[in-house]
């Protein structure tokens, strides 16, 4: 049907999506989403390379636009930064000896860690040539904001793992998601490796016991849930011993709360409601929300917290006084000059002057709205 051959010849074309959307109806949103999601799995492998980031991007827009998939929305967004994050430390990696031929250090990461299905994160550390993953001080450090939220993640991930029952809610997506789970597991290896050279870098974690190794304890726990879902083994329940080390995570570490989704509050929201609506060139809409969008409002931040900087993943303050942009299509927000100066974190900025995290195009907003 055209519902479905438009977000293709978009997702491949690379054409926006944004007028297409518009003749989405919410119910046919979870349908539309699982069609387009095995139309991806038919192309070859280096299509799907190739679109990786876009079908997350158009599925998390479609997602969007029904509170039934909010949850999966949430999902969406997190996979997209969780891509970003991980081909930009992957990135920092140089080869120890200049003339290596086949495969990068990122590359050499992923098949170890692949292989090696050891629950204990130093004993997969071994395995790899330490002396590629040296760097600087100085771009360790400004990456920690990063680093914290991968952190973060894996624990919210986990300390969630037992509520994931029959009401869908962020992060379930990606409890059989093995690939995801895959990335996540190479990324806590390189932050122990740099956290050896740079401990600053670490993510901190409030830990209830001094003695707490956490890094070593959210490997271990997150090693045994990729087990379940490994692309080539057969997919597994997580087994009630995971589940009950997964229920005492929170007496034994402090759960952040994750800030799953920008404020959803484009146009296409409002356009929802399919009440008319009047614009003008020039002046940012004031538009009261439609109702719809309320259950998303749910999985953002509250009007009186704390405003975040969705790509650098740092807090604004509630009122932030920093000249912001905000993406079009996703609401996600970041602030216009950068606050950092070293390479590697300018690295990671300069890969979204153009356009957002899901493809989108950045509109200026003031201080006071942002």
């Amino acid at each position: 049907s055209s519902d479905l051959r438009l977000p293709e010849y978009c997702m491949v074309t690379g054409y926006d999506w944004w007028d297409v959307l518009l003749h989405v109806l919410p119910n046919m949103v979870h349908n539309l989403v699982e069609k387009l999601h095995e139309e991806y799995m038919r192309q070859n492998q280096a299509l799907q390379q190739v679109l990786a980031t876009r079908i997350v991007a158009v599925k998390a827009s479609l997602c969007k636009l029904s509170a039934a998939t909010a949850a999966r929305a949430c999902d969406f967004h997190a996979k997209l930064l969780l891509m970003a994050i991980s081909s930009t430390l992957k990135s920092l990696l140089r080869p120890h000896v200049l003339n290596t031929p086949d495969k990068s250090p990122g590359d050499r990461l992923s098949e170890i860690c692949a292989k090696n299905t050891d629950t204990d994160i130093d004993k997969v550390m071994i395995n790899l040539k330490t002396e590629e993953f040296v760097l600087d001080g100085p771009p360790l450090q400004s990456l920690q904001q990063l680093i914290q939220w991968v952190g973060d993640f894996v624990l919210y991930l986990l300390a969630n793992l037992p509520n994931q029952g029959s009401m869908v809610r962020p992060g379930f997506g990606f409890m059989r998601d093995g690939a995801s789970l895959g990335m996540l597991r190479e990324m806590l290896v390189m932050i122990r490796i740099w956290g050896l050279l740079k401990p600053g870098c670490l993510p901190t974690f409030t830990a209830m016991s001094d003695s707490q190794d956490s890094l070593q304890l959210l490997f271990r726990l997150l090693t045994k849930l990729w087990l379940c879902s490994r692309e080539d083994g057969p997919t597994q329940e997580p087994d009630e011993g995971l589940i009950d080390e997964c229920c005492l995570l929170p007496s034994q570490l402090l759960v952040p709360s994750m800030d799953w989704l920008p404020v959803n509050d484009g146009v296409i929201v409002k356009l929802q409601g399919k009440n008319p609506l009047k614009l003008q060139f020039g002046k940012a809409s004031s538009l009261p929300g439609a109702a719809g969008g309320a259950p998303l409002e749910a999985l953002t931040r509250s009007p009186g917290s704390q405003k975040m900087d969705n790509l650098r993943c740092v807090f604004l303050g509630v009122c932030p006084t920093e000249e912001s942009k905000a993406c079009t299509r996703c609401g996600c927000v970041t602030m216009l000059r950068s606050p950092n100066k070293t390479n590697a974190m300018k690295q990671w900025e300069q890969r979204w002057i153009k356009n957002c995290l899901c493809g989108g195009l950045w509109r200026r907003i003031p201080a006071a709205l942002s």
